[in-house]
């Protein structure tokens, strides 16, 4: 998001099931959903991200809708499904499976934002907590676990979400109920690798 915090987010992660369709996958995404996705004007920005090294059943591709208007998250969330794609067969991809989608609002403070810096990679946890204790949940991640991650240098960037209730609504794939997004100006998997021999003194 280059150092913009917007407001909300819908986020999406799916699973590419065959990658000898990852030139017809990236092409359909770039022409047809992303495009219809947007045409409504509910979102400002829509960035992708893959991760080649992806296993399956983990996530291949990540895209993040930026929302920055004042607009009812429920409305926004519906104006996904009157995009096209969601009746038109033609704007459909075969060889994919969603693994969790969401409308988040952002939540916290803005923990680190710096502008005109290269985005080569995100990194992005999403999280669940156990009932009752959300405060001190919120707590220990606002106040200690991002510091101690931006402090590595890893990372530059933190945005911080928490899902709306899609239960009732159509289309919704369930995902945490958390979201927070680091982004790098590293080669994604070099700082993903260096990040691992933090993980002992990260609290």
């Amino acid at each position: 998001m280059e150092g913009r915090y917007p407001r909300a987010v819908y986020w999406g992660l799916s699973e590419l099931l065959d990658r000898s369709h990852e030139a017809g996958f990236s092409g359909w995404y770039r022409r047809f959903h992303i495009p219809d996705s947007t045409h409504t004007g509910v979102f400002s920005y829509a960035t992708r991200f893959v991760n080649p090294r992806a296993g399956e059943g983990d996530g291949y591709s990540l895209v993040i809708y930026e929302m920055h208007k004042e607009i009812d998250l429920f409305e926004a969330w519906e104006s996904i499904w009157k995009a096209p794609r969601a009746s038109n067969g033609a704007h459909q991809f075969d060889a994919w499976r969603p693994l969790g989608s969401g409308v988040y609002e952002r939540i916290g403070g803005e923990y680190s934002a710096k502008y005109n810096r290269p985005v080569r990679g995100v990194y992005a946890v999403v999280a669940n907590c156990m009932p009752g204790r959300e405060d001190e949940f919120n707590a220990w991640y606002e106040d200690i676990h991002i510091g101690d991650l931006l402090e590595t240098g890893l990372f530059y960037t933190a945005y911080r979400y928490k899902a709306i209730d899609l239960s009732k609504l159509r289309g919704g794939v369930e995902a945490g109920e958390y979201l927070a997004i680091y982004e790098t100006d590293r080669d994604p998997y070099k700082a993903e690798e260096a990040l691992n021999a933090h993980r002992p003194r990260l609290r």
